[in-house]
Formats: structure tokens, C-alpha cells, sequence
């Protein structure tokens, strides 16, 4: 019984296998296989089947980021998980609102139509909330709802800031891990 030595298209060593045999008890060599016994694995280096012999390839190895790529990097996390939370909903009257951009251009058409109508307690919009629950407001809890939005935004974009300036004051990459937007952008 005779042992191949398979290797992938760019040479890759990947197993090896007990060599078939046709139907003339002929053993058959597979395509991207030898039967020269590959090295020992090393570590930093592929073992690679260069046509002839196998030979060692050094894994290049991926530079540690800088201080200053990681402060990116976070800043980067910080600005998604801000829109995130910006856009992912806010509490107003005991209830959930939707906050993505399209909720936010009709609150505000909503809103400015409001204005427009004549004064009167029994002019109401009925506004679908997150949970898809129905409450009905008025104009003036309609504009609280506006003032609600902006407070929720503006919350976030300060959450976002004091993270901002924890990370730029932060000297090593272990502080710059503990650095998270975590779960309510309304504590810091």
C-alpha cells in the first residue's frame, strides 16, 4: 500500500491518502499530488509543493496595528454603535418611536402639518409606534415628540463624544478595549 501526498492549486501541503489503484492494479497519481513525503510542519511557515520537492513559505506576518490605527478603529466602532442607538428607537410618552432617518422626516412633516391645522384639542394624528402600537397625539404632544427626537439624538452624539475624548487620552491598547459604547447611551 502506497502513501500520496496531496497539496491544493498553489501548492499548499493538505493530506495524504492511500494511493488508488485501476483496474490493472496500476497505482494512479492524482492531479496536485506526489509521493515525496512532505517536511515537518513548522510554525511560521507553510509546508509547499513547488513542482519538484516540497519546501518551507514563510506566513507573512500581519504588522500589530499602531496606537493610533486602533484609535481609529474605535472611533469608527464608537460612530456605529451611535447610529445604532440613534437610529434604533427612543421613549416618549411610555412609548418606543422609531428613529431611522425615514421616521425622523415624517415626525417632522407630521409635525409641521400639525402647526398648520387651527388650534383645537380634537385635531389628533394617530402615530404607529415601534411595538406597532397606536397612540393618538396632539399637536403640541406631536412637537414633544420632535423635542423628544432631538434630545434622544443629541444624547447619543454626547455619549459619543465622552468616548471620543476617552480615547484620544488613551495610552495603551488594554485601555482602548475597555473603552464600549455599552447598552444605554443615556449613562456614562
Amino acid at each position: 500500500m502506497t502513501i500520496i501526498y496531496n497539496y491544493d492549486t498553489d501548492g499548499n501541503y493538505i493530506n495524504n491518502q492511500v494511493a488508488l489503484v485501476d483496474e490493472f492494479g496500476k497505482e494512479i497519481l492524482l492531479e496536485n499530488s506526489t509521493y515525496l513525503e512532505p517536511l515537518e510542519e513548522k510554525e511560521g511557515y507553510k509546508v509547499k509543493f513547488n513542482g519538484e520537492k516540497w519546501i518551507y513559505e514563510e506566513i507573512p506576518q500581519t504588522p500589530e496595528p499602531t496606537l493610533d490605527e486602533l484609535k481609529s478603529q474605535k472611533r469608527e466602532e464608537i460612530n456605529q454603535a451611535r447610529d445604532a442607538a440613534e437610529q434604533g428607537g427612543f421613549e416618549y410618552m411610555g412609548k418606543i418611536f422609531d428613529s431611522d432617518q425615514v421616521s425622523c422626516q415624517r415626525i417632522s412633516t407630521a409635525a409641521q402639518a400639525m402647526s398648520l391645522m387651527p388650534a383645537s384639542d380634537e385635531n389628533k394624528i394617530t402615530w404607529t409606534c415601534q411595538d406597532n402600537s397606536t397612540i393618538e397625539l396632539t399637536a403640541t404632544e406631536l412637537s414633544g415628540l420632535v423635542v423628544a427626537l432631538a434630545a434622544w439624538s443629541n444624547t447619543c452624539h454626547q455619549r459619543a463624544t465622552k468616548l471620543k475624548a476617552q480615547i484620544e487620552a488613551a495610552e495603551t491598547a488594554e485601555e482602548l478595549e475597555k473603552i464600549t459604547w455599552g447598552d444605554n447611551p443615556s449613562t456614562l
